[in-house]
């Protein structure tokens, strides 16, 4: 199978720190705080297209006993649905939160400001979490672009490279696109399959190994990151899209940045080890000829003396209700469209967005939540 951007066939690396996972107590509690930002048609209402009623649903029903998501929803422009209206990161109170999700749609209208962009790197160096994604092409570029390690580990900029040399994201409409929309009826002639039907596409994660024992008893456990771990075993499907965006591990990881007389490194080391960012899933587009591509990355600052953790998503439609409203339907008795075979792929995505929650999140809170997910 051909790869794009050095996707290996199965990468092993221990570098994956579960011990927190673990090691707790069962009466430990905590509220993981989360401010979620979007801008131009993203919103937060319960069926618009591009919204994320749905993914606020399922955070707010989350079945774990001693964590839950408080949420503060914000917009840079003005929606009816925004806790928060005209938002804007330099004039907002950002160390109240664990986290903060952006969800970029505009392209080039109301990028951040200098003192925006030293807010949010102070936030991050601060030990904040961030979630970011866009989608084809320049779709996220305004708000996400240059954000520090989310402007590298995944491509933001299009027709053009970025001011940088940031390469050129996939477009929207071209035979490179990443589509990875499933076809429904193999049988019949052409694709039968949409974005907001029940079926999901397949991701393939990169599994970490683990040795434990030692001589002749020993024994190598075989994981996904943390936020692939899914109530039935590792998260292997997430909703389709016809086309996606695209994460990938920078090359150059020595950058450093000033915003508003503010210096950050971007990739810091610790004890003489410079923690990376990786791929962890990667899909495979259905247009082409079969070239994966990465669909998810993150980074773990916390084993880089103590900066925010970092997961950027190659497409908001993992996560808007247009992509999630077949399989609500689908797990619904009363819908026509009732098929109880698709219960634990939804089960397996709405892990996904818990997790990313609970992995982002500041380590004592993270701590005291972990055992929820066990």
């Amino acid at each position: 199978m051909k790869t794009a951007n050095g996707a290996p066939a199965d990468s092993l690396n221990p570098r994956v720190d579960l011990s927190p996972y673990s090691l707790v107590k069962w009466w430990l509690t905590c509220t993981v705080k989360s401010l979620i930002v979007t801008d131009a048609s993203g919103g937060f209402g319960p069926s618009a297209g591009f919204h994320l009623g749905t993914t606020l649903d399922v955070l707010a029903n989350n079945p774990w006993s001693h964590v839950s998501f408080s949420i503060t929803k914000a917009h840079r422009g003005a929606e009816a649905t925004a806790d928060i209206n005209k938002f804007n990161f330099s004039t907002h109170n950002l160390s109240q939160y664990s986290q903060i999700w952006l969800f970029g749609v505009e392209r080039t209208s109301g990028a951040l400001s200098q003192a925006e962009l030293r807010k949010l790197a102070e936030f991050m160096d601060g030990g904040g979490g961030v979630f970011a994604t866009g989608d084809h092409e320049n779709l996220g570029q305004a708000m996400c672009a240059e954000v520090p390690r989310v402007r590298f580990t995944r491509r933001w900029y299009h027709p053009n490279a970025g001011p940088n040399g940031e390469p050129i994201a996939p477009d929207r409409t071209g035979a490179e696109r990443h589509d990875t929309v499933m076809d429904t009826d193999p049988g019949a002639p052409g694709l039968q399959g949409n974005q907001s039907d029940k079926v999901p596409e397949p991701i393939r994660p990169r599994y970490y190994t683990r040795t434990t024992g030692s001589g002749f008893i020993k024994q190598v456990h075989k994981f996904p990151h943390p936020v692939l771990c899914g109530p039935d075993g590792v998260i292997t499907y997430l909703p389709d899209h016809m086309h996606e965006g695209l994460c990938e591990v920078p090359a150059d990881l020595g950058n450093s940045f000033t915003f508003n007389g503010y210096n950050t490194v971007e990739y810091p080391a610790s004890g003489g080890v410079q923690e990376q960012p990786q791929v962890i899933v990667w899909a495979t587009t259905r247009n082409t000829d079969n070239t994966d591509f990465g669909v998810l990355a993150a980074y773990d600052g916390h084993r880089a003396g103590g900066t925010g953790r970092v997961v950027v998503d190659a497409a908001w439609h993992h996560w808007f209700n247009i992509n999630l409203i077949g399989f609500v339907n689908a797990t619904n008795p009363a819908h026509p469209t009732y098929d109880p075979a698709v219960i634990p792929k939804w089960e397996a995505i709405k892990a996904y967005f818990r997790n990313v929650a609970l992995w982002l999140a500041r380590p004592v809170c993270r701590i005291a939540c972990a055992t929820a997910a066990g």
